[in-house]
Parts: structure tokens; C-alpha cells; sequence
């Protein structure tokens, strides 16, 4: 009785273990077979299965991908291969179709009917880890117009629950003209952690760098060099905060340079529901009047909202380091609100009077003739700008000290302010212009 009982578990477990490739395979066929459509923004992508072949420990899929933009669109052939012995693992390489739009038509005169992408997602207990690869490749330019080159990409995503995170890392891209020009772009790195996927304003993380750029044509050059990006969002109640940093390390031309150019961004106490208003707005196509009436009477108390949630927004823009520093911009605006005065978008005085924003420019006179040189003197002359500088100093608006000018707007309790000093007249022209 023991042997038989011993055996009939045996089996038992076996039968269970047997079942588990088929129970796998059932939820991947699932799983893949409903249409998936995601969209954000005016960007669209929707995965349909064409064809599934089921099998026991292996099944194929065959699904059209198509990505849509900007009111372009190219669609792309998947075919899947899907393990489910244990937990399902899919491995998927993507080919552009040759029909479709004349942008499509071109990408894919350029790159075939090779595979231009493949990933390999591996289920696991919590998640989900994705692993992209995209070949190199070199061929001719439509119209044999030059020749390309890239040198591929990698990356990978996770996700755990409803967080994703990932990086990428696109290799250089080379484009030899036939009229001599050469396009080049170097490394590129993404890095991105979302908390939320469920959540538009979720808070998370975004890097991305650039080794160089590099452009010519005939006796005209271009190189952007050094080029890093990074932003931050976060989240506390009703409130969603961010910040934006950019340090570009040089930007020639045939005619000059800059280097050390940062710009910062950081904005805090933003209301999410109107922030939230908007990306739907953004993403809704009805172009009906009665429609667009409504949305802007919906829009005026969260914009109230808004405002009464005291919001604020600050900018810096550098040229050059430390002591070496051309010029800087510092900008500041925020929405001072009175608890005793209750916020009225509808009504303009009452809405410029918590406005409370303050500029302040300093720069040399050389950082002004750099960004002359760097332009090829389209902007002006040399002559003209130190005309121009002499004349604003004379008037009130610049204040000099040596090769130093610096220039101070601000604008608060309904009064217009340069450099200190109230300029009615000007608070009149804004008037003017805002009726305008």
C-alpha cells in the first residue's frame, strides 16, 4: 500500500508539472492575443496578432506593430516566440513592412527586409525584464544620395509592478553625403525610472546623454559636443514639483564657439488637476466648438485652483564656469496668493496682482560678440550691439560697471520695476499689450 501510495503522488506531481507548460502557454496566448493599444500624447502603438501557433513547451506568434505620430505612421511585422515550459518567455524580432505611408517607403528603402529590432522579455514573480538589441546595419540613402552607417543599440527595461525603469545606449550614426556633406552622431544614453506607469504625473527620473554631433557642409561646420540632460518629478499630495537640468560643454561653428552653456529649470506647488486637464486635453482630436466651449469653461476653476495652490517656477542660465562665467540669467515667477482674496482667473487685475516675477541679467560685452561670431553676424554687428548697450544705459535700462552690464525686470504688487525703479509707463504698455 505504501509503494502504491508513494507512486500514485509521484504521479500526482508529475501530472501537475506535466500541466504547467499548458497552463503557461495558455496565459501567454491570452496574454498576447488581446489587441494592446498604448497612447500618450499624440503617440500611438497598437500590437495585433495575426496568427498563433500553439504548442506544448513552444509556441509562435505572427502580429502587425503599428506606431503612430505626429500624423505619421510606419508599421512593423513581429514574429514572437514564446517559451512556456515554466515562466513564459517571449523573443520577438521586428522587420519594417514595405507598403505603407512614403515615410515608411523610405525607412525602408534604406534598411530592407532585414530585422531592425529584437527583444527577449522574460516573465518573472514580480515583473518583468526586457532586454532590446538592435543590429547594425550600413546601406545607401534613398535616391542614392550618400551612404549611412549605424552602429546599433542595446538596452533593457524592468518592470515590478507598476514601476518601469531601464536604460538604452544608441551607438554612433555616420551619413556620408554625396555633395560631401557628413552627418555625425555620436553615443547616445537613456536612463529612465517611472514609479507609476498608471499615474501621468508620476514621479521618476530621466538622464540622457550625447558624446557629440558633428555636421558639415561644403566650407560650413557645426559640432555639439557634451551635450547632458536630466529631469526629476516629484509628488506630495495635490502637488507635483520638477526639475530640468541641461549642460551643453561646446557648441562650434565655422565661425566661433561657446562653451560651458547650463540652463536649470525647477517648478514646485503645481496642481495636478489642471496639469492632469491638460495631458487629457492634449490627447483628445475633437475639434468641436461646443466641445471646445465646455473644456474652457472646465478649465477656468482649475486654473483657479491652480493659482490659489501658490505656484512657482524658476530659471538659470549660465555661460561659462566659475570665475569664468560670460553671463547669467536667473528668472523667477510665482503666483502669490491671498488668503483673503479669493482667485479670479476671469478678472485681470485681480489675477496680475499675485503675479510676483524677477529677471536678472549679467553679462560681459565678449559673451555678447561670442554669441555674434557663433551666428555668422546674421543677428548684428559688432558696432550696432555696443550702440545699442551705450543707448540702454543711458536710458536707465542697463547698469555698467566696466566690461559688467547687468539688467534687473521685476514685476510685483502690480508694478512694473527695472533696475530698482518703477516704470509706470511700461506696466501701461504691458496693459496695452495684454488687451491687445
Amino acid at each position: 500500500m505504501k509503494r502504491i501510495a508513494v507512486v500514485s503522488g509521484a504521479a500526482v506531481v508529475l501530472l501537475a508539472g506535466a500541466g504547467i507548460p499548458v497552463y503557461m502557454g495558455y496565459q501567454a496566448q491570452s496574454a498576447l492575443s488581446a489587441a494592446h493599444r498604448y497612447q500618450h500624447a499624440d503617440l500611438e502603438i497598437v500590437h495585433e496578432i495575426r496568427r498563433y501557433r500553439n504548442g506544448y513547451a513552444n509556441s509562435s506568434a505572427d502580429a502587425i506593430i503599428t506606431v503612430s505620430k505626429g500624423g505619421e505612421s510606419i508599421q512593423l511585422a513581429a514574429s514572437h516566440n514564446i517559451e512556456h515550459l515554466w515562466l513564459p518567455r517571449i523573443e520577438t524580432s521586428y522587420r519594417l513592412l514595405p507598403e505603407g505611408s512614403e515615410f515608411q517607403k523610405s525607412l525602408h528603402a534604406a534598411v530592407g527586409d532585414e530585422p531592425v529590432l529584437f527583444t527577449d522579455a522574460r516573465q518573472t514573480f514580480d515583473g518583468l525584464i526586457v532586454a532590446l538589441n538592435m543590429p547594425a546595419r550600413e546601406g545607401v540613402l534613398e535616391g542614392e544620395q550618400g551612404r549611412f552607417r549605424f552602429d546599433g543599440m542595446t538596452g533593457a527595461a524592468t518592470t515590478v509592478g507598476d514601476r518601469l525603469s531601464g536604460k538604452l545606449q544608441f551607438n554612433p550614426l555616420r551619413i556620408d553625403g554625396e555633395d560631401e556633406g557628413k552627418f555625425e552622431l555620436g553615443t547616445q544614453q537613456v536612463r529612465f525610472d517611472i514609479e507609476n506607469t498608471r499615474d501621468l504625473l508620476s514621479p521618476g527620473s530621466f538622464a540622457y546623454n550625447l558624446d557629440r554631433v558633428n555636421l558639415r557642409a561644403r566650407d560650413e561646420r557645426f559640432d555639439l559636443n557634451r551635450v547632458q540632460i536630466e529631469q526629476t518629478q516629484t509628488a506630495s499630495g495635490a502637488s507635483v514639483n520638477g526639475d530640468v537640468s541641461i549642460e551643453i560643454g561646446s557648441i562650434e561653428t565655422s565661425t566661433g564657439s561657446l562653451s560651458d552653456l547650463s540652463i536649470r529649470i525647477n517648478v514646485g506647488s503645481l496642481h495636478r488637476d489642471l496639469l492632469e486637464f491638460l495631458f487629457q486635453a492634449s490627447r483628445s482630436t475633437a475639434d468641436d466648438t461646443d466641445a471646445a466651449t465646455a473644456a474652457r469653461e472646465d478649465i477656468t476653476p482649475l486654473v483657479a485652483r491652480f493659482l490659489a495652490h501658490s505656484p512657482e517656477a524658476n530659471l538659470r542660465v549660465a555661460l561659462g564656469r566659475d570665475a569664468n562665467t560670460q553671463g547669467t540669467v536667473n528668472w523667477s515667477l510665482a503666483y502669490r496668493h491671498s488668503p483673503e482674496t479669493p482667485v479670479d482667473p476671469v478678472v485681470l487685475e485681480n489675477l496680475l496682482g499675485g503675479v510676483d516675477s524677477k529677471a536678472v541679467a549679467t553679462f560681459k560685452q565678449s559673451a555678447i560678440e561670442a554669441l555674434l561670431r557663433l551666428s555668422g553676424g546674421d543677428i548684428a554687428s559688432s558696432d550696432d550691439i555696443t550702440a545699442t548697450l551705450a543707448e540702454w544705459e543711458a536710458e536707465g535700462l542697463l547698469a555698467r560697471d566696466g566690461d559688467d552690464y547687468r539688467l534687473t525686470l521685476a514685476f510685483s504688487d502690480g508694478m512694473v520695476l527695472v533696475n530698482e525703479v518703477p516704470r509706470p509707463e511700461l506696466l501701461l504698455m504691458l496693459g496695452m499689450m495684454l488687451a491687445l
